[in-house]
């Protein structure tokens, strides 16, 4: 009997030892930021929606960027950000981006990032009274947009990084590069307000210089393609485009005009020089997806009031040269490298993605 009963007790004990160790390897294990578990037994928990205004390949770098920087102060914090199942891009229109709204809102999501500033004034409209903080990232120009009221002290609810990136640093590069310069294409959408305010800017900065230039303009690609081909036949020096979305659109279908003619092509962001342009300047997606990811976790983790936070401001972008376009124009990029990071900071090159290219016989419309 006294045998039976240590044969049943250290049974027990083995079974007390393996269901032990069973808890202390559950208990041990940390729950991975980037899993869907939502367990917040040993991490605080915040669901932050991201909302991608469309699909574009700068601002697919910005939301990246931003991803990445949440998990990153999620595991610095000991907290986690549960962003992945929140993550959504949309078509540019209003009513898919307020019906990703409305799935935040339904979500009871502590926090929104908008990339876009049309995602970004919806997801504003739509967090009205709720108390939900809004960030925004890749904006031109938050003031003009209606965004805020003050670039210190923002709104209520909303706050963000911008990339005010001024047209006159791409003119400067543009002269460091060939000094000789007399006349400037502008081409650009004269439909696009934040475009027209650019060449008015570039126009007066070329006129304090005494360079000449010539605008010409379009909406769609055989509009743009026939305004590049004009430039062209005007025989102007270089070409300066703002960050305007129908020319970058349109640049695979111009790019080798300008280089058969041999004129460098300056645009307003780095998708540019991807496209086929010799140089493209815009602001730095890295960086602009930190300075967001970071506000709002201040905001999330600090607790820190949103109208307390100023407006982060990015200034310095990145130069990204098309390699191919610089050898085919002439240029020797390695000697005017050094030139371009005095006046921007990064300097990076690239090669045009692979797209058919449009034939450059004159255009009927000219």
């Amino acid at each position: 009997m006294r045998d039976n009963k240590r044969k049943t007790g250290a049974l027990l004990c083995v079974l007390f030892l393996v269901l032990s160790l069973c808890g202390c390897g559950a208990g041990s294990q940390e729950i991975s930021i980037e899993s869907e578990d939502e367990s917040t037994e040993q991490h605080d928990l915040y669901r932050i929606g991201i909302v991608q205004e469309s699909e574009d390949a700068f601002w697919n770098k910005v939301t990246k960027s931003v991803q990445r920087e949440l998990y990153v102060k999620g595991k610095q914090a000991g907290i986690r950000f549960d962003y992945k199942k929140y993550t959504e891009v949309a078509d540019g229109k209003r009513p898919l981006i307020d019906e990703i709204g409305q799935d935040f809102l339904d979500a009871e999501v502590d926090g929104i990032i908008a990339i876009g500033p049309l995602a970004a004034k919806r997801m504003k409209a739509c967090t009205k009274g709720t108390g939900i903080p809004v960030v925004f990232a890749v904006t031109t120009d938050p003031l003009e947009e209606g965004l805020i009221k003050s670039m210190e002290r923002p709104e209520s609810n909303i706050t963000g990084a911008t990339d005010i990136i001024e047209i006159r640093t791409l003119l400067q590069m543009m002269l460091s590069a060939d000094s000789d310069i007399e006349r400037v294409g502008l081409l650009y959408n004269s439909e696009n307000e934040s475009s027209r305010q650019s060449m008015a800017e570039a126009k007066r900065y070329l006129d304090s210089k005494g360079i000449g230039f010539e605008e010409a303009m379009g909406s769609n690609d055989d509009e743009i393609f026939s305004a590049a081909y004009a430039l062209v036949e005007d025989g102007v020096d270089a070409v300066i485009t703002p960050a305007d979305p129908a020319v970058l659109n349109s640049e695979q279908s111009i790019y080798q005009l300008f280089i058969d003619a041999g004129i460098p092509h300056y645009g307003g962001t780095e998708e540019f020089a991807v496209q086929g342009a010799f140089l493209g300047y815009g602001a730095n997606g890295k960086e602009l997806g930190i300075a967001a990811a970071d506000l709002a976790a201040e905001i999330l983790i600090e607790g820190t009031a949103v109208n307390e936070l100023p407006v982060q401001i990015l200034t310095l972008g990145v130069a990204t040269v098309n390699s191919e376009t610089a050898e085919s124009i002439g240029v020797n990029v390695d000697s005017i490298r050094k030139e371009f990071r005095s006046i921007c900071g990064e300097v990076s090159s690239t090669k045009t993605a692979v797209a058919a290219v449009r034939q450059t016989e004159e255009p009927e419309s000219y």
